[in-house]
């Protein structure tokens, strides 16, 4: 490999899933915190700068505001679930994310194509994905 080669291999950029956990929690509140799951891509050279980059994502996210009651809302980066490279080229059908675990029901777990988000129906209830692209600067 020619030394041009080499560092062309180097300076590549990698695609990295990213697993962030942020909160909401209400002021004076004992239950359980609302979380948001959210799986974001990383575009990066290491898995070190990928991971400030996705860190800096989760942080940009938090702000506090008053809900309709009249409470005070924080909406809290709690860190990184989880940091996976993505294997090979982006393309249609990459994993970008996978998780193996035991359930007594799988079937429970799926829902008919009317019910699937893409097709406009929440799957939580009244709450809506809402998916936004928030920049992420490379510090290179």
């Amino acid at each position: 490999m020619s030394p041009k080669t080499a560092s062309a291999k180097a300076n590549k950029k990698l695609w990295y899933a990213a697993t962030l956990i942020i909160r909401d929690r209400v002021e004076d509140h004992q239950k359980a915190s609302t979380c948001d799951e959210q799986i974001r891509l990383i575009q990066a050279r290491t898995a070190e700068k990928a991971y400030k980059k996705a860190y800096k994502l989760g942080k940009a996210q938090e702000t506090v505001y008053l809900n309709a009651a009249g409470e005070m809302v924080y909406r809290e980066f709690v860190g990184l679930q989880d940091l996976s490279l993505i294997e090979g080229a982006l393309a249609d059908g990459v994993e970008i994310h996978s998780r193996v675990f035991s359930h007594d029901a799988p079937e429970s777990l799926v829902h008919t194509q009317d019910e699937l988000s893409a097709f406009g129906m929440p799957l939580t209830g009244e709450w809506q994905i809402v998916a936004e692209a928030l920049p992420a600067h490379d510090d290179e």
